[in-house]
């Protein structure tokens, strides 16, 4: 299959093209620099140029496209490049595509469990409604703007996934130095909950529905086991053999601007993956103490 992936160079799309070749696919990659070879091809998301000529014989989309939520303090210039970057850029690929003569099967996207607000009590399924905070907004404008492609023939797969977990990227590798040198601990209480899936698990996640054409729609891409700060902290630490008791106050991260500790750090959310585990996908990594350790033997 003719594969189209966005964000092919971060940390979840370089490992997916990879993994995408190994399974015999021909993958393409949407690039802002000049293009290199066939197999790239160039778009300009900021200010919506993509040819739908390009994208001829395509059969699939992947877009993992989207700015580093927490690459950069939440100046109001960050916030939008955020936004922009999601909403902007999916409504650049969407239209493009609306555009082809003969378009793609299906469209794969990622989303984020921050869809639901920042905390929500009880679980949270795909049915539950979206929540409040920039980073919910975000979601909805994101998810919202590949909409027109189902309308249209299109097949839609969302996947609201939360934290990536690999020691090669991510909160993983940030967390790594401070837990090394004995300074790791909660965020705040610890209380809340996170929601997590390994890097690989997330990579077969996107690539299940080239093969199950009954998935449709939206899916919470997260592990089934339900993990507190406060019990992923313990694992972590417990995984590195060092100890982790000098917590981060949540007073301290309410500093940081643009509402980023409420949305990103204290965030608390549950979510089901029930409906994935029903769609026949099977998750490598259902524990969060022996993720961090395969995921640890690894570096």
């Amino acid at each position: 299959m003719k594969v189209l992936v966005t964000g092919s160079s971060g940390f979840v799309g370089k490992k997916l093209c990879q993994r995408l070749e190994q399974l015999n696919h021909e993958v393409f990659r949407l690039v802002r620099r000049e293009a290199s070879g066939k197999n790239e091809i160039q778009w300009d998301p900021k200010n919506g140029k993509l040819k739908a000529k390009k994208l001829h014989g395509i059969e699939a989309v992947i877009h993992l496209a989207g700015q580093n939520v927490a690459g950069g303090l939440w100046t109001q210039s960050y916030k939008d490049k955020i936004l922009l970057s999601r909403s902007s850029a999916t409504e650049t690929l969407a239209n493009a595509i609306l555009s082809c003569e003969t378009k793609p099967d299906i469209f794969i996207s990622s989303s984020g469990a921050n869809f639901y607000g920042c905390q929500r009590a009880g679980i949270l399924t795909e049915s539950s409604g979206s929540g409040g905070g920039f980073l919910a907004e975000v979601c909805q404008a994101w998810e919202k703007a590949s909409e027109a492609l189902e309308k249209n023939g299109v097949r839609r797969v969302i996947m609201r996934f939360g934290a990536v977990l690999d020691f090669e990227g991510g909160m993983l590798k940030k967390m790594k130095p401070a837990f090394m040198t004995g300074l790791g601990g909660t965020l705040g209480k610890g209380h809340q909950y996170l929601p997590w899936i390994s890097r690989e698990d997330l990579i077969e996640a996107l690539i299940a529905p080239l093969k199950n054409h009954k998935m449709r729609g939206v899916f919470n891409a997260a592990a089934p086991q339900l993990i507190t700060n406060s019990q992923f902290t313990k694992a972590f630490a417990d995984t590195l053999k060092r100890p982790a008791c000098i917590p981060a106050p949540a007073f301290l991260l309410k500093l940081l601007p643009g509402e980023m500790a409420k949305n990103i750090f204290l965030c608390d959310l549950k979510l089901d993956s029930s409906k994935l585990l029903n769609s026949g996908f099977q998750f490598k990594h259902h524990d969060i103490i022996q993720c961090l350790k395969d995921l640890h033997k690894k570096t």
